[in-house]
């Protein structure tokens, strides 16, 4: 049976369970009123599990998306972000089903892999923006090296160095990592 409207049909279902537990024992027709009881309370839980199965179909919603949006890196912080925060999304959905209910072991085994794809997520998002940061403060290196350069040869190939060495621990799959390493390139050529 898939009502149209599941929230009356569920009321339904719920009515026919008390009343057919309102059978008293001594009747002569309980035997026959536990068996249907036992085939109303199976199709109740199917009825009444449709909630579990919108909480995992909005979770896979939310999956989807973050999923297309984190094709094709790198991508800014902000986007990583957002990102992280579908998977977020998506595990809180998966959160609401409880542990009665049919859905919660696919619910449990799907969180397990959102939380990984989450902080997979949180990663790339934290390398970016320490990329940025590293990159940010390459630069103002630079141009102060630029304003007022050390008169002294050796002082200036040591700063420059520096620079080399602080630009090459920007991790490679950041949007900041070409400029990084073109910035490296040019600095090796100073020296």
């Amino acid at each position: 049976m898939q009502p149209k409207q599941p929230q009356t049909a569920s009321e339904l279902w719920q009515q026919a369970i008390n009343r057919l537990n309102e059978i008293p024992k001594e009747n002569p027709r309980f035997l026959e009123a536990q068996q249907i009881l036992a085939s109303v309370q199976a199709k109740y839980r199917t009825i009444d599990n449709s909630g579990s199965n919108n909480y995992i179909e909005a979770a896979k919603q939310y999956a989807i998306e973050a999923a297309k949006a984190s094709q094709n890196p790198p991508h800014p912080a902000d986007k990583w972000e957002q990102i992280a925060e579908q998977w977020n999304n998506a595990i809180q959905q998966l959160k609401n089903i409880d542990v009665k209910e049919a859905g919660y072991v696919e619910a449990q085994k799907l969180i397990a892999q959102y939380q990984t794809n989450l902080g997979t997520i949180q990663s790339r998002q934290r390398y970016e923006t320490e990329a940025k940061q590293i990159l940010e403060a390459a630069n103002r290196d630079i141009k102060r090296l630029i304003v007022s350069a050390p008169s002294d040869t050796q002082q200036f190939k040591a700063e420059i160095h520096d620079i080399i060495n602080q630009l090459r621990t920007v991790k490679s799959g950041t949007t900041s990592y070409p400029e990084a390493q073109q910035l490296i390139v040019m600095a090796q050529k100073r020296l």
